[in-house]
């Protein structure tokens, strides 16, 4: 009876999905860089989202351009991702203006990661320990601190609040320092202490960049009301990384960023079965 009620539960997650994406609107001029990839292939003309308890579902969806491609199917249980394990159905929280979990911002990252070269990621829960050892050692369970990762990742949260940082570790030339990037949308100075000072106690120790590091804000988005947090830091880091220009418009694109990245989600972790 449990295993039945679970499945039922976890297809009505998938059935509010494929209403949502049916529904998802945007406009095509405002669609900036780096988040045009996708712009053919966010709308699915055949969704395939299955459990292994439930029937697979096929949902009819319209593209923004008629363009028709397949998502493979996606196992709603358990599936493993590098470092990780995660289940299929809380990949769906992208829909709508849920507040997002720590696995779909964890399989982000690893987008991320496979993306872009030389990109490293922070694993967030170092965050939940208390020792130094500890923290270490789980910030790195990525192998963040590879020399052939130049640019290094982090979302993590403050009381339920998202917040992000990007170290770059290429030296600039005239202050002889590299940068670490800090991003909240809420733009809240206690926030940014203490994303510098998580940064100052464990990252720049497990980079190797003691007293090296100048802190930046980014300070061009900002959250806006009543939108949730968690796709913004995504695309925040993503800009960073394609070396890409933040435009206004992009606020309206958060229902189109939403899809995109529940797609590149859904292709990642395809891939790793």
């Amino acid at each position: 009876m449990a295993s039945l009620l679970e499945a039922r539960s976890r297809f009505s997650l998938v059935a509010r999905t494929t209403e949502w994406i049916d529904g998802v609107e945007w406009c095509i001029a405002h669609l900036r860089e780096p988040f045009a990839d996708t712009s053919n292939v966010t709308k699915v003309l055949c969704s395939q989202l299955y459990t292994k308890f439930t029937p697979k579902l096929t949902e009819s969806v319209v593209f923004a351009e008629r363009a028709q491609v397949d998502v493979e199917a996606l196992n709603l249980s358990v599936n493993k991702i590098p470092g990780e394990v995660v289940s299929g159905y809380q990949l769906l929280d992208f829909r709508e203006n849920l507040w997002l979990h720590t696995a779909s911002i964890q399989v982000s990252m690893l987008v991320l990661r496979d993306e872009y070269r030389g990109v490293g990621i922070i694993n967030p829960s170092y965050q939940d320990f208390k020792l130094p050892d500890q923290r270490l050692r789980t910030a790195d369970g990525f192998r963040a601190s590879e020399p052939k990762n130049e640019r290094i990742i982090c979302i993590f949260h403050i009381d339920r609040h998202w917040v992000a940082f990007l170290v770059d570790r290429n030296i600039h030339p005239k202050t002889m320092k590299t940068t670490c990037y800090m991003f909240d949308p809420m733009q809240s100075s206690h926030n940014y202490n203490i994303i510098e000072k998580s940064v100052r106690a464990t990252i720049e120790d497990l980079l190797q960049l003691q007293d090296q590091v100048i802190y930046e804000k980014v300070k061009w988005c900002n959250q806006q009301d009543g939108s949730s947090c968690g796709v913004s830091y995504i695309a925040v880091l993503e800009m960073l990384l394609a070396k890409k220009p933040w435009d206004k418009c992009i606020y309206d694109l958060l229902p189109y960023l939403r899809m995109r990245f529940l797609h590149k989600a859904l292709v990642f972790v395809e891939s790793k079965i």
